[in-house]
């Protein structure tokens, strides 16, 4: 496991670095400058394209952090042999995931609620 999070650090770091150091050096080159000309516009479509959906995107983010943090709840006190019985006696088993989905669904109703023109309800 601790390989695995070098590994990542490690990548997390050349990634910094590209962005950081190397990038900048190759736009201002003649041969790379309209490569890059053409990704940017690349990557300004898609971020235009997304800019409606990232309160909808949010929300199923979380709908899906919910599901994956009640994963986990229920595998890691199997695998580490600990005992969670006295935080899971706080709510039912079912609690958690119920409070996540319901702030999810907030999420998208508050969307709705601010995306629809006044007279068309929500």
């Amino acid at each position: 496991m601790l390989t695995l999070l070098s590994v990542l650090f490690f990548l997390a770091g050349l990634v910094s670095a590209y962005i950081g150091v190397v990038r900048p050096i190759l736009r201002q080159r003649g041969y790379f400058a309209d490569f890059y000309a053409r990704s940017d516009s690349f990557w300004r479509a898609a971020a235009d394209y997304v800019r409606g959906l990232r309160t909808r995107l949010a929300a199923n983010l979380l709908m899906l952090a919910s599901g994956l943090v009640t994963l986990h709840d229920f595998i890691l006190p199997a695998t580490a042999g600990i005992d969670w019985t006295p935080v899971y006696s706080l709510l039912p088993p079912w609690g958690w995931t119920a409070v996540f989905f319901l702030v999810a669904a907030l999420f998208r109703w508050l969307r709705k609620v601010t995306t629809t023109p006044e007279g068309e309800g929500a």
